[in-house]
């Protein structure tokens, strides 16, 4: 991560919004995994002649969150 993002327009630093920025970075890749996860596992029930017949929910063991 570069330190330009702990830098405001004028130049000057700003920790707080680099902070954020750099945790908002984090759960969008964390999102992107989970998508990648379920696309994986219909492909494997497919691969078997299965398929979810109800929405898959998952929950992350680290944060808590969960997904839909």
């Amino acid at each position: 991560m570069s330190n330009s993002i702990f830098k405001n327009s004028e130049g000057y630093s700003d920790y707080t919004a680099g902070v954020a920025i750099r945790r908002a970075d984090k759960q969008t890749q964390r999102d992107k995994v989970v998508s990648n996860l379920i696309k994986g596992m219909k492909l494997i029930f497919k691969e078997f002649d299965f398929e979810f017949t109800e929405r898959i929910k998952v929950r992350d063991i680290k944060t808590g969150k969960e997904y839909k």
